[in-house]
């Protein structure tokens, strides 16, 4: 595998775990409110605390999928990885906020 393609990959991966961290934490400080509180507190306003722990995880994670090469797993399988991922996480907070709307 070149470098570009193992490349593409751990930036699909390590945006497969950003996306999860941002859908964690926004179910989270949703139904605790301290947390929510906290990411105020530290970063002005909790979104832009969940966009800079993001960034900071995706970081990680690159650095963290460079070291443990993933060898039998190819880039396109990297990317449905996170289509899918993507797509179930709108599908959650879609329906997570739907129903503290009419509950």
């Amino acid at each position: 595998m070149s470098s570009q393609e193992n490349l593409v990959k751990n930036i699909a991966l390590s945006s497969t775990v950003a996306v999860i961290s941002v859908v964690l934490l926004t179910l989270f400080s949703e139904l605790y409110p301290p947390l929510k509180n906290w990411l105020a507190s530290n970063f002005s306003h909790h979104w832009i605390g969940k966009s800079v722990l993001s960034i900071l995880i995706f970081a990680v994670f690159i650095i963290i999928f460079q070291i443990f090469k993933l060898k039998n797993l190819s880039p396109t399988k990297a990317i449905w990885i996170l289509i899918i991922v993507s797509n179930l996480s709108f599908v959650t907070l879609l329906a997570f906020f739907f129903l503290e709307t009419i509950l």
